[in-house]
């Protein structure tokens, strides 16, 4: 039996995150990695351009209605919207991609407070894992710290998963966070990860 015969479950991993649109090159026209999970003002940042002097051009949906909102820049740095968007088209801009130097064009979600606004995300999708129960098991964090964790998955290297995601095993109700990660050598190679799981619902 094979290693990959032990892992009999599906499970669906997600991860908390306030970025719609990692770094990238700027384009004229980009489209957003993920919408907002609700209203939310868009805080777009620039880095890396000569001058940075451009507009960018936001066309979505603000209470039911097709609104496009202009932010201009006159260097690096962060704008923010006015606008609290629902649904995001498409991010069109002006002379940024004209530069000598074309930087990168990042997108973030936040509150109308400007605090960052986190939605889960699919990282990866019916991916193989083995669950089991590994109750009274601690691991100390840190002097004077610890922490219960009460089961462990098993899942193949090549398994997108990070401490603080969220593990859905399919089929069930059940939702675990992942602690700690830990890849188990081979003879040559890295053979598998271990993961150190809480169960929170």
């Amino acid at each position: 039996m094979s290693f990959e015969d032990l892992l009999t479950q599906r499970v669906t991993i997600k991860r908390e995150t306030d970025e719609l649109l990692a770094a990238t090159t700027i384009l004229a026209t980009h489209t957003l990695t993920y919408q907002p999970s609700e209203e939310a003002t868009l805080h777009i940042v620039l880095a890396g351009c000569a001058d940075g002097t451009g507009t960018v051009n936001i066309i979505g949906t603000v209470s039911g209605v097709s609104v496009t909102e202009t932010l201009t820049f006159t260097g690096n740095g962060f704008e923010e919207t006015i606008n609290e968007f629902t649904e995001v088209a498409a991010i069109t801009t002006t002379r940024l991609i004209d530069e000598a130097t074309v930087g990168t064009l990042a997108v973030k979600a936040r509150t109308a407070a400007g605090a960052p606004l986190y939605q889960e995300v699919t990282i990866e999708s019916s991916r193989k894992m083995r669950i089991r129960a590994r109750s009274g098991s601690i691991r100390i964090m840190q002097a004077g710290q610890k922490e219960v964790v009460n089961y462990e998955g098993y899942c193949e290297t090549g398994t997108d998963i990070q401490a603080k995601d969220f593990v859905y095993p399919s089929g069930t109700s059940d939702k675990y966070i992942a602690d700690f990660i830990n890849s188990v050598r081979g003879q040559s190679a890295v053979h598998h990860k271990e993961v150190d799981l809480r169960k929170v619902a």
